[in-house]
Parts: structure tokens; sequence; C-alpha cells
């Protein structure tokens, strides 16, 4: 059935008719036993970020890559302590590993292989295999956009979350910035306020002695609360302000106007990470690390039109 072993194909075909006359459909999970795998693939993301849609999308994506292949995935709590609490899944995929979680380091000390989507800035920690995603040449690309579109001054708002793309949008913006001789603005807000306090930042930068002329979002929903501090300050996004986002959603794409976005799904990353730990499990040679490609801009209204037109 699995078109293995010494038969020949005369004996292989019968032993398929005969199969499909009886309507025979094979056991994954007896195939897992017989290969020695429990047939689960874990998931954890920090519950830090559960709050962000982007997780989500990036679990729906990891679970349709793990079903094509007959494994189940399983989306992990850091409720159980110890490592034994991994032994039901033959590997996990950690999502954005955040500093200073116990149960990253519980993960990759378990001996089950780990996938991390996203750098792990913990040292001493090594996953088995790091897939990134380009975001550092696509904030680049994007910010060229907003000085192409007239910004002279653009800020960058974002959020207090100890994990690597935080931190490498935030090192590209004030390179960005050093580079074209501008002054960087950065505003950064602890998440128990969020999301008051991303429409507050806003606010209070757009109403100062020198407000910015563009505001580049560092997370998901960050732009949203932009849109909605620059119309309380009186200003029309998309024509005296630019806005932007470094990571897209379904919310962008629907609000008036519509918000520029680096356009990386997150179920295409998921898929991608879930492929990996599937390469992982059946022995091929895996890279340490592997770069998807980078993420194209969706361009949209509030970056459509030129600054003072």
């Amino acid at each position: 059935m699995s078109g293995k072993g010494r038969l020949s194909e005369a004996t292989r075909a019968r032993v398929r008719e005969v199969a499909e006359q009886l309507q025979y459909v094979a056991n994954p999970s007896a195939r897992h036993l017989q290969a020695g795998r429990t047939g689960a693939i874990g998931v954890y993301i920090s519950e830090m970020l559960f709050r962000f849609g982007f997780y989500m999308e990036f679990v729906f994506g990891a679970a349709l890559a793990a079903r094509s292949e007959t494994f189940a995935l399983t989306v992990m709590t850091a409720s159980g302590p110890s490592p034994t609490a991994v032994g039901h899944v033959d590997g996990a995929i950690v999502v954005d590993p955040v500093i200073g979680d116990p149960y990253v380091r519980t993960l990759i000390e378990s001996g089950v292989p780990v996938v991390a989507a996203e750098r792990c800035l913990e040292p001493g920690l090594t996953p088995r295999v790091t897939i990134e995603t380009d975001y550092q040449g696509a904030q680049r690309d994007l910010l060229d956009h907003l000085l192409a579109r007239g910004a002279r001054r653009p800020a960058l708002i974002g959020m207090e979350m100890d994990i690597s793309v935080g931190h490498r949008l935030d090192a590209i913006y004030r390179r960005w910035c050093v580079e074209h001789g501008i002054e960087p603005c950065i505003r950064t807000v602890p998440l128990d306020r969020v999301p008051a306090g991303l429409h507050d930042a806003a606010r209070e930068l757009l109403t100062g002695p020198q407000p910015p002329d563009a505001i580049l979002g560092a997370g998901d929903g960050v732009a949203l609360a932009v849109q909605a501090a620059a119309r309380d300050a009186g200003r029309t996004v998309g024509r005296d302000l630019l806005t932007a986002s470094s990571v897209d959603s379904e919310p962008l794409r629907l609000v008036t106007p519509s918000i520029t976005a680096i356009d990386a799904p997150p179920r295409d990353i998921g898929r991608d990470a879930a492929r990996t730990m599937l390469d992982v499990l059946r022995g091929e040679d895996v890279p340490a690390e592997l770069l998807r490609p980078k993420p194209t801009i969706a361009l949209r209204e509030s970056t459509a039109g030129m600054l003072g037109g």
C-alpha cells in the first residue's frame, strides 16, 4: 500500500484493487506508531502574544501543512513546567520566542527537535532550526516608500515585546534614519497599555512641537490606533500624514483609508515552519538557519497622496 517492499507490480496492483473494493483506509495513527512517532507536532506561542491576530493565522497555516502529511497540530501552553510535558509530540515549533520565557528553554532542552519561527535571543539556547522572514529588507523598502512619498520626519511606534522581530525592526529604522540624516523618533508602549497607550502615544506625537509627517507602526494593530489619533488631531491620513504598518491584517485592508503594510501572510509563515519541522522529522538534511524571501509592500490609501498635495 505504501509503494515500498519487494513485491511485483502485478501483486501490488491486485492488493490495491482489493483494498479499494473493501473501502480500506490506512490508519495514520498506526503508521506513526510503527515509525515510533506520536503523529503530533506542537506549536508554542507565549501567552502574551495570543492577543494578536497574526498568531492565530500562523497556527492555521501550520495546521494545514501538518494535516497534509497526517500529522496533528497541538497548541502547547506553559502550564506544564516539566520537560515531560512535551513527550506527546514528535517536535515543536516555537513562534517568536520571547526572551526570558522559561517554557522556551523547557522545549529546547527537552530533547525533541525544535523549529523556531524567528530567532531565539535567549543566551545559550539553540533550536534545531531557525526560520526567519526577511522583515529587515521589507522594513527598509517601506521606509524608502515613505521617503519617496514626501515624508521627512517619519516616526516609529511599537510595543514592548522582547522578541527578535521587534528588535530588528527598531534597529533597521534607526539605521535608516542615520543613513538619511533624519533624527529617529520612537515611542514604545507597554503591552498592558494596549490599545489606549498606542492612541495616546500617537496623539502626543501629532500634537507636539515637531509633529511627524509619517508614522510607521511596528506591531499588529498599531496603525489602527494611529489612524484614530490622527483624526482626533485634525490630520488627514494619506495627505498631510502618511501611515503604514510592519504587520498586515484584514482590518488594515478594510479601514478607511486603507493602510499600507508589509505583506507577509502569517498562514504562509506557519506553513513553512511546519514543513520545515516535517522535513526534520523525516531525517532530511535541513540547515540550522533558513531565510524566507523578503515580503512585498501592499500599497494602499494611507500613503497614496503626496504630502501637502
